[in-house]
Order: C-alpha cells, then sequence, then structure tokens
C-alpha cells in the first residue's frame, strides 16, 4: 500500500518533483522558493545556494568572528523553522514533493557548509588568495559554494 500525500502519491515521486506548478505570490511561495528564486527556469539548486550570499555577506561585514558564528547559526536555525512551515504548506498546496522550486533547503544548507567550515575555508582561501585576486569574506564563500554544489549534487555515501 502506498502513502498518500493529500491527493498525490508519493509511490511517483520522480513525477512529485518534476511536476509544474503555478507560480504563486503568497507567503509560502515567497519562502519555500527564496523570493522567488526557485522559479528560474534552469539550475534552480545552484541559484538557491547563490541566494544565500547576501545573508552571508551582512552577518561578515557586521561581527567579529564569534558574532558571525553565533549570527549565522540564530539565522539558520530562525531560516529552518520558517523554511519548514513554508516548505510543508506549499508542497500541500502544490500537491508536490521536493519540488525542485523549493529552495529554502539550499540556502540553509550553504549557510550551514559556510559556518561549520568557516575556519578550514578560510585557510583554503589564504594559499588561493594568491591566485586568485578577490576579497577573502568572497574567496570563503566561493570555496564553500563549490564544496556545497560538489556534495549537493553527487550526494556521496557520507553526506
Amino acid at each position: 500500500m502506498h502513502r498518500k500525500y493529500k491527493d498525490y502519491d508519493l509511490s511517483k515521486i520522480k513525477n512529485a518533483k518534476k511536476k509544474s506548478v503555478k507560480k504563486s505570490f503568497s507567503l509560502d511561495s515567497l519562502i519555500a522558493t527564496f523570493f522567488f528564486v526557485g522559479y528560474l527556469p534552469f539550475a534552480q539548486g545552484t541559484f538557491g545556494s547563490l541566494a544565500a550570499y547576501p545573508i552571508y555577506y551582512y552577518i561578515l561585514t557586521h561581527n567579529n568572528f564569534e558574532g558571525f558564528i553565533r549570527w549565522m547559526w540564530i539565522t539558520i536555525a530562525v531560516l529552518t523553522i520558517v523554511g519548514w512551515w513554508a516548505t510543508k504548506k506549499y508542497q500541500d498546496r502544490t500537491l508536490t514533493f521536493d519540488h525542485k522550486s523549493i529552495v529554502i533547503d539550499e540556502v540553509i544548507g550553504m549557510l550551514i557548509t559556510l559556518t561549520i567550515s568557516f575556519n578550514w575555508l578560510y585557510v583554503i582561501t589564504k594559499w588561493l588568495d594568491v591566485l586568485i585576486d578577490m576579497q577573502t569574506g568572497n574567496l570563503i564563500f566561493f570555496a564553500g559554494f563549490v564544496a556545497f554544489r560538489y556534495f549537493d549534487i553527487s550526494k556521496p555515501l557520507i553526506v
């Protein structure tokens, strides 16, 4: 017996992920698609990951290291709670499951990656600083972005 997600059969999960959805400008859509980035016609996950940059950069430029880590975790917690609510509501309304337009998880994943690996990324970017002429904070984001997208796309067993 297959579980039903409202009126949609989750045994056809591939269809639920790719189902076309009508663009909606409701609060849950705004949050689940992260300001409608998820409605872009291609590479929604990549653009969703990039959409974390303004949050990261704002927190980075307005805090010292301890404040940066603290505010990143607070932001991650708030976005997780609000994103969970919005995603559930969005999926109920659109009869989808893990739809490609839902990118709030990409934003949160990027922020978690940057928070957990900030020290490590800082050390790595000091080596790359010689090769790439970029501000350290931006280089850290770029290195975290490349690593996050690699692991998000390849989904290795350990992750």
